[in-house]
């Protein structure tokens, strides 16, 4: 990985870096960690069989390290002074990998800031190190799958002679690009009962037995450490529908290529115009 092909973007607070070439900050070497993060295979011994059977696999957190520098010298004390504070221990960042144009990003903790500099009159060299406990890339933007249940149908102005909306499919796939599962959030407006949304790729499904009017929307998140299922009511208040999760309920990811989606109701005169789906790709690297 040629180091002048990559540039870096960190967020942290209201404040933004960027590295590269023809950047303010130049990167010295090719930042370590961004292409993959290191791995682990559980396996048990098999007492009558070669090898082992492998029990559990898993991605451990990320540790990133960057070195840099600041190549105009005179200004090198204040550099150093804004770098040291920007790089806080006590707040997340955000850091923006774009590699030929392949832009990803990932959050992190600081671990270190360390002055490399041996003289005021060269320029200011850093190295910072990182650690992402979330080990994942995320895609930058966020994709959005729209299943619409009434299609076809007349809109202002019209023309005669007009049709009537025909009603539409309520499955459709659902492709993740990416290199691992994603989590997803699932709104899904009234009015309906019962609502429900299953992968058929996996056998899993999401059932909430409540009952939403036609101004009610619920609000189902998947992520992992940060699962919620919400109804915001006709007069905005929330309401947390946890306790409303039928007992069969899994909460699913979007699995790696196709997902057969499908959303269904009890009853099934009562189906909204439509749902949507947001996820972000994840990757192994950049």
């Amino acid at each position: 990985m040629d180091k002048n092909l990559i540039k870096l973007q960190f967020k942290s607070g209201s404040g933004t870096v960027e590295m590269g070439k023809g950047l303010t900050y130049r990167l010295l070497e090719k930042p370590t960690g961004i292409e993959g993060s290191e791995y682990t295979v559980e396996t048990e011994n098999n007492n009558q069989y070669d090898g082992d059977t492998v029990l559990d696999r898993r991605i451990e957190k990320r540790p990133i390290s960057v070195t840099f520098e600041y190549p105009d010298a005179r200004n090198a004390p204040d550099k150093r002074d804004f770098l040291i504070g920007f790089f806080n221990p006590k707040r997340t960042g955000s850091l923006e990998v774009d590699y030929c144009g392949r832009r990803r990003y990932i959050e992190y903790e600081v671990v270190s800031v360390k002055d490399n500099q041996t003289n005021l009159n060269e320029p200011l060299k850093m190295l910072v190190e990182l650690i992402c406990p979330e080990p994942t890339f995320k895609e930058i933007y966020e994709d959005e799958t729209v299943i619409e249940t009434w299609i076809n149908g007349w809109q202002w102005k019209f023309s005669l002679p007009f049709k009537f909306r025909e009603r539409g499919p309520q499955r459709l796939m659902v492709h993740n690009s990416g290199h691992l599962a994603t989590p997803v959030q699932i709104i899904f407006p009234g009015p309906a009962l019962n609502p429900q949304v299953i992968n058929h790729t996996i056998g899993k499904f999401m059932k909430i037995n409540r009952s939403l009017g036609p101004y009610d929307v619920l609000y189902v998140n998947t992520d992992f450490g940060k699962k919620s299922v919400e109804i915001v009511r006709e007069n905005g208040q929330r309401e947390n529908a946890f306790d409303y999760i039928d007992i069969q309920n899994k909460f699913f990811e979007l699995e790696v290529g196709d997902n057969d989606i499908e959303f269904k109701c009890d009853d099934a005169d009562l189906v909204p115009q439509e749902v949507r789906i947001r996820y972000r790709n994840r990757y192994l690297g950049v």
